[in-house]
């Protein structure tokens, strides 16, 4: 019953975050508004079936709540934050308090460190409604939220020994590795840590030049809707920050497993001095 009511549970906040720019936008297309209502059904019904069955087959860290928790709250973030932004029109005249005080510390990150400039340079002229200034701070938030969510995430895991990292499951947490030969367990999950941290270091800058090449290739040149615009800021931003909370969490797992493998190790070692 209990996992029943956590299965609807998530379901219904996966459907309502998939409609978020939906419900945000005003004036949204019919067809664009029944398609936000398809996808977010789809979502719903994986996110229900891959929570309430005994062992998910595509959903990784499934009973490490943390994870995807910490995603969910990021993307959800991103899109509310996207979508006023870009709504508003002018974001540091017509946010809320709040989002102008992130918006000026992504500005200041940006500056620092942030391959935005090379999207909104490909979405400039994709909605007449916009300016390309309302663009370059929906982009810089979105960055700001990724960057802050990826190292608060690594700070936190490090900081403590969490206890759903104690006792992983790798049959549960893990649907799509393979944990056969147990030899090489940790070498191959270290190694898909430092994959995942490695790609979502570089997403930021070719998600801009897939845009691109996808363009030239499908002959894309046109306006889009604000929906449409929210997700592509939303994913460009998105995707680095779950990559690289995957590869922590990972890398983090594989920490686990040898600081266990040292025990067993010393707890074998001090058995055989006691005989």
């Amino acid at each position: 019953m209990k996992r029943l009511f956590g299965a609807c549970v998530r379901a219904v906040l996966v459907a309502t975050l998939v409609m978020t720019p939906a419900l945000i936008v005003p004036g949204a297309h019919m067809d664009a508004a029944q398609l936000a209502v398809l996808f977010a059904f789809l979502a719903a019904a994986v996110t229900f079936a891959e929570y309430y069955s005994d062992s998910p087959s595509v959903i990784a860290f499934r009973d490490t709540q943390l994870v995807n928790r910490v995603r969910f709250v990021t993307l959800a973030v991103m899109l509310f934050g996207v979508a006023h932004l870009l709504n508003a029109g002018i974001a540091a005249q017509q946010s809320s308090i709040f989002l102008s005080q992130s918006e000026t510390s992504a500005s200041i990150a940006a500056k620092l460190l942030t391959p935005a400039h090379k999207l909104t340079e490909i979405l400039a002229e994709s909605h007449p409604d916009l300016t390309p200034q309302s663009i370059v701070d929906a982009a810089r938030f979105a960055f700001f939220v990724s960057l802050l969510a990826s190292f608060s995430f690594g700070f936190h895991i490090y900081r403590q020994q969490l206890p759903c990292f104690m006792t992983f499951n790798i049959w549960i947490n893990l649907p799509l590795f393979d944990p056969s030969d147990p030899r090489n367990q940790h070498r191959r999950l270290r190694r898909r840590a430092v994959l995942n941290i490695a790609v979502g270091l570089l997403l930021p800058f070719f998600i801009p030049f897939f845009l691109i090449t996808g363009g030239n290739v499908l002959g894309w040149r046109g306006e889009m809707s604000l929906q449409t615009l929210i997700w592509i800021i939303c994913g460009w931003a998105f995707l680095p920050a779950s990559m690289l909370i995957r590869g922590t969490a990972l890398y983090h797992v594989t920490v686990m497993m040898g600081l266990a493998q040292k025990q067993r190790v010393a707890a074998g070692k001090a058995g055989l001095q006691a005989v």
